[in-house]
């Protein structure tokens, strides 16, 4: 891996990581071991990926998907973006470098404002709907899908916006960019990152992604600044909620956890 983009610790197998690279690479992700070896690598079939991003686990441990971001833009050009998902297939983990072929589902959507923008956050919440937070100088917003993921298309609703420039100092160049983002197992606690900080929202009992909007108006629960790394892109709360482990982009990136406060 050479461009880690997303990270998310498999449901099926607890202290294994999916993690998948940013542009530039093939529709794929890997798992990859507590020692930091790749077990297997799944390659999404019939699809084609342009600017794949997040990565996220969710379900139960029975019954678990990994769902993949392809809602890179840059340039702000696309008419619409995806989001893959497969189910977490059955892995010998005593073995490395397999070599899977996987069936994958694929969710067109598009923005409800009918425009173009880059986003690399992916939420999913305790319904399966989706959340997309945007990438932006201008200030981010949340979108979020009317209906839990499905094969076919969606139109994005914007439910509200992340007003990250009024609390956060200006004096760090990228601090108002989100990177990466999820919702905690438990659904408790929300985290975004940016390049330089994660931010960690305290969650309403039975919250949902509409509910989100409301918490995200609010300065976060607790700021923590991210460790020294090249690039940082990728999040991933543990399966216990007790972590929040962080990557980068570059060549053999390490995975870094962050133990933060419950207060």
């Amino acid at each position: 891996m050479n461009e880690l983009s997303g990270l998310s610790e498999s449901m099926r197998y607890p202290g294994y990581f999916w993690a998948n690279n940013d542009s530039g690479d093939s529709l794929r992700c890997f798992l990859i071991s507590p020692k930091g070896e790749t077990v297997a690598v799944a390659n999404l079939e019939k699809y084609k990926n342009i600017d794949t991003e997040s990565l996220r686990v969710a379900g139960t441990p029975g019954h678990s998907f990994v769902y993949i971001s392809d809602t890179g833009d840059n340039r702000a050009r696309r008419k619409s973006v995806a989001i893959y998902r497969f189910a977490e297939p059955e892995i010998d983990l005593k073995k490395l470098d397999q070599d899977l072929s996987l069936p994958c589902e694929q969710m067109i959507l598009h923005y409800g404002d009918g425009t173009s923008t880059d986003a690399e956050t992916l939420l999913i919440d305790k319904n399966q709907r989706i959340g997309i937070v945007t990438k932006s100088f201008l200030g981010s917003k949340l979108w979020i899908t009317p209906k839990p993921f499905f094969a076919g298309e969606q139109t994005l609703q914007m439910a509200g916006i992340v007003p990250l420039e009024k609390w956060k100092r200006r004096d760090q160049k990228y601090s108002l960019l989100f990177t990466d983002g999820a919702i905690s197992n438990d659904g408790k606690r929300l985290a975004l990152m940016t390049y330089t900080t994660v931010f960690i929202w305290n969650i309403p009992d039975g919250a949902d992604l509409q509910t989100l909007s409301k918490v995200l108006l609010a300065p976060p629960d607790i700021e923590e600044d991210l460790p020294k790394l090249k690039q940082p892109e990728s999040l991933s709360f543990t399966n216990d909620n007790s972590h929040i482990a962080v990557s980068s982009e570059g060549i053999n990136p390490p995975v870094m956890m962050m133990e933060f406060s419950t207060r």
